[in-house]
């Protein structure tokens, strides 16, 4: 429906001539037949115009890759801009044919190139050949992008292998009170700064737990790994006839330093809880000299 705002000034037969002149109007486009287009025609149209490929990456374009080592990744990066790329190790190493311009501050490898070609590198620990990230820039027409790589399946043991976030925040305190704030945490469902969680696969080394009356899981549980600490979270259920307490040292695994029960440690016939586990991660350091022993080749 149309409205329109008529002037108090206007004459009545000002409105008339407005309004004939409408009705006329109306009655001239009545009479206008519109030719039929043919399908054909629409066909043709439809094909000389194709879509326009967008050069622009889509909003949930991942900015964090689980990398597996060997198997390549195309990632789209910016063409004549400078990229960042956040990876695992301390100081990586960069090898690649390309022309594109690299560098390395920390555990971040900067890259820009000004060809569409792409650009193909392998990234490695310092010193070492494994394990070897692989992967493939696509040069576009976009903004510069920042792309985190993470190592997925299992931490690797590997010296090189570095979280700053996670190191921070686990010496920003005491020990016994870091350990404290990381149950807390995870109790509550969240994440201390640059933890990593992952669900636990076939392949990973779970805790041994026993305690009669209790059933322990892990093969369905989570990891969450930090840079000094991994946590293994699991179920347990009870299969007792009666109300039965869990023990906080029924589990054995290599350098478990805290355990904790969430959200009870009394159970009654068939109830659950979470356990969480943390184990310290062991990593290399180099080591600069060494102090030979009197007990060698002397008396």
């Amino acid at each position: 429906m149309m409205r329109t705002k008529i002037s108090r000034w206007m004459t009545p037969s000002l409105i008339a001539m407005s309004l004939s002149g409408v009705l006329l109007s109306q009655a001239s486009y009545a009479d206008v037949e519109l030719p039929i287009v043919p399908a054909s025609v629409m066909k043709q149209s439809a094909t000389a115009n194709p879509p326009v490929q967008s050069n622009s990456v889509a909003a949930d374009t991942p900015t964090t890759l689980l990398m597996t080592p060997g198997v390549n990744e195309l990632i789209p990066v910016a063409l004549g801009h400078l990229n960042r790329i956040v990876t695992p190790f301390e100081s990586p190493k960069v090898r690649t044919t390309s022309d594109a311009q690299t560098q390395i501050k920390g555990n971040v490898v900067y890259v820009a190139t000004d060809k569409e070609s792409p650009v193909s590198l392998y990234i490695t620990p310092p010193g070492q050949e494994a394990p070897a990230l692989s992967v493939t820039l696509v040069p576009r027409r976009i903004p510069p992008r920042e792309i985190t790589l993470a190592i997925d399946g299992q931490q690797w043991p590997i010296k090189g292998v570095v979280n700053r976030k996670a190191a921070t925040w686990e010496t920003a305190q005491p020990y016994v009170d870091n350990l404290r704030d990381l149950l807390r945490r995870l109790a509550l469902n969240e994440l201390p700064q640059g933890y990593d969680i992952r669900l636990a696969v076939q392949t990973d080394i779970s805790p041994k737990c026993f305690q009669p009356g209790l059933k322990f899981g892990f093969k369905q549980g989570q990891i969450v790994t930090g840079h000094y600490f991994t946590v293994y979270v699991g179920l347990v259920e009870s299969f007792a006839d009666e109300p039965i307490e869990a023990s906080e040292i029924a589990c054995h695994a290599p350098d478990i330093v805290a355990s904790a029960y969430w959200p009870r440690n009394i159970l009654l016939p068939g109830e659950k809880t979470e356990l969480y586990l943390v184990v310290r991660n062991h990593r290399e350091e180099a080591v600069e000299s060494q102090r030979p022993s009197l007990l060698v080749g002397g008396e």
